[in-house]
């Protein structure tokens, strides 16, 4: 079960890449509004860290997007750009993110999704969806 709680921390992306990351961000937030009309949709935008999430016994995360009933997380996205399908991402965010009891969702750039997908295989990550950009 994650836990929610207000946080600020920096994001650390260059200029190109939070560009980009951010612009999906708002874009697939937009949409989660509409299709969660009776949920909270938080963002953590690349540049500012704001709402954390904590799931008993490990630290504060921040996903991109998260949809909550202010009781518990349902839903978390990961927007991922060009540059960070690595392993280190994979590691340290996507496996915690797949290990909890939300619907997690990983969203990467087209020519991307075979790379993904075999980090999160060779790994064990559980993504319950992904979606393209």
């Amino acid at each position: 079960m994650w836990l929610i709680q207000l946080v600020v921390s920096v994001a650390k992306r260059n200029d190109i890449e939070a560009t980009v990351h951010d612009k999906i961000i708002s874009t697939l937030a937009k949409s989660l509004n509409k299709k969660h009309p009776n949920l909270i949709i938080r963002t953590n935008p690349s540049n500012l860290n704001q709402y954390g999430v904590t799931r008993k016994g490990i630290n504060t995360f921040y996903p991109d997007i998260y949809v909550t009933d202010k009781k518990s997380v349902k839903e978390i996205y990961e927007v991922e750009t060009e540059n960070t399908i690595t392993e280190e991402e994979c590691l340290n965010q996507w496996k915690v993110y797949g290990a909890g009891n939300s619907k997690f969702i990983l969203v990467v750039p087209r020519e991307k999704l075979s790379k993904a997908k075999e980090l999160c295989k060779k790994h064990d990550v559980d993504v319950n969806d992904f979606f393209v950009f």
